[in-house]
């Protein structure tokens, strides 16, 4: 008798497949970065002057700078070269919410780059070097999650065009060198949503979920609400749907998401003598909370409506009322046609709680900037909304064209912006 089922893919054409996105991410890099090292050209050049042909030492000289000026790099470089201050902080009885201490960086960025700056013995490039490493396993992730996910070539289309829309220049949200959360973020959601699928088999997923989890608590401090968001959800999976997902692989999984709390404790009782100076310190940064409106009452009372150049409020609103449409529309798909409601209450679980989780976690984070009166945060956490658009795509049957433009258009006002002289768009 003829076994008509599929038979599973040889290592041959499973790496043959690997060579295809490898490369289509690693060329979509160099493109990536070529141009964003002819921005950076542009914008330290007189333009009306006479252009030549830019020396390569120049393009490498303005490309290193305009970096430098990203957020916290050159915080995070002096981490790579010195290490957190060690400082007595009862000794000296002096008050944390007032000082600007390094206590308010995790430790995973600059560690990495500190293991990789003993080969490079450069910390700008170490730095850069994990970036773009980290870029090209996203771009790799994004062609494999495209082609298993969306079989339609208009509707993939459509979803490189999104990815374009955040990693061109000149806001790069991908090129941004703390990208980390959002890329451990998306690295959890894929591998998640695979290991429940089946929590038996799927081995490489889980542990790609334990590695993920861990490392995403010590990337950022708002990983921690995402450590601790993962272990809710993961016990309304175990108590309301009733899904066996094995107790040991339960304790690991909240092992992997308790421990960066616990080990964050420990190494600010060591430097600080305060296991809390990391979140006391962050006053010192001008992280306060507050009510969300309060600094868009603030900033339309300043009167700095009508000054574009001050785009702290404008465009960081602009782009995450955006988002904001993205993630209503996925919502409204997964529950009205996904039979959500119906679902949970009959507990029947499906990926959909899944997605409206990440969706909620991904709109969270990225709320936290107006909260804490820190607008320019938002740039570096808008990699976050990428997962949210990535969810509507998986959801939509056909592709929305008028979206997809609009969010064209929102680059090109960008562009005709930033080379009107509005320097502050290289965030």
């Amino acid at each position: 008798m003829i076994d008509m089922r599929t038979k599973p893919p040889s290592r041959k054409t499973s790496l043959l497949k690997f060579s295809r996105g490898f490369l289509l991410s690693f060329s979509m890099l160099i493109c990536l970065d070529v141009l964003f090292m002819f921005i950076c050209y542009l914008e330290n050049t007189n333009l009306r002057a006479e252009i030549r042909r830019p020396d390569f030492k120049k393009l490498i000289h303005f490309y290193r700078g305009t970096q430098l000026n990203y957020a916290d790099v050159l915080n995070h470089m002096l981490l790579i070269e010195h290490g957190y201050e060690k400082i007595d902080t009862r000794a000296l009885n002096f008050d944390i919410r007032t000082e600007r201490r390094n206590w308010v960086y995790p430790p995973l960025y600059p560690t990495l780059a500190r293991w990789l700056n003993t080969i490079v013995k450069s910390p700008f490039w170490s730095l850069w070097i994990l970036n773009q490493l980290f870029l090209l396993s996203i771009f790799v992730g994004f062609y494999y999650w495209s082609k298993k996910k969306i079989h339609d070539d208009e509707r993939r289309l459509a979803s490189w065009l999104v990815l374009f829309f955040f990693i061109l220049s000149p806001l790069c949200y991908f090129i941004n060198f703390i990208i980390l959360p959002a890329i451990l973020l998306a690295l959890i959601f894929f591998s998640l949503r695979k290991w429940l699928a089946s929590p038996g088999e799927n081995k490489t997923s889980f542990w790609v979920l334990i590695v993920s989890s861990f490392l995403i608590g010590f990337s950022r401090f708002q990983g921690m609400l995402v450590n601790a968001s993962l272990l809710v959800l993961i016990f309304i999976i175990i108590i309301w749907y009733k899904k066996s997902l094995g107790i040991g692989r339960v304790a690991l999984l909240s092992s992997a998401n308790i421990l960066p709390f616990l080990l964050t404790l420990m190494i600010f009782k060591y430097y600080a003598n305060d296991p809390f100076a990391w979140w006391k310190s962050q006053s010192g940064w001008g992280i306060t909370f507050s009510w969300p409106w309060r600094p868009i009452v603030s900033y339309w009372k300043s009167g700095f409506i009508f000054n574009l150049a001050s785009d702290d409020l404008f465009f960081t609103t602009f782009r995450f009322l955006v988002f904001s449409v993205f993630a209503v529309l996925a919502v409204k798909k997964i529950v009205g046609q996904k039979n959500f409601i119906q679902d949970f209450v009959a507990r029947r679980y499906h990926e959909s709680s899944v997605n409206l989780f990440f969706i909620a976690i991904s709109f969270g984070l990225l709320v936290l900037p107006f909260l804490t009166t820190i607008l320019v945060a938002a740039h570096r956490l808008m990699t976050l909304a990428f997962l949210i658009i990535v969810i509507w795509f998986e959801q939509r049957g056909r592709t929305s064209v008028f979206l997809v433009s609009f969010l064209i258009f929102v680059r090109v006002v960008e562009f005709t912006l930033f080379f009107q002289g509005l320097k502050v768009f290289i965030w």
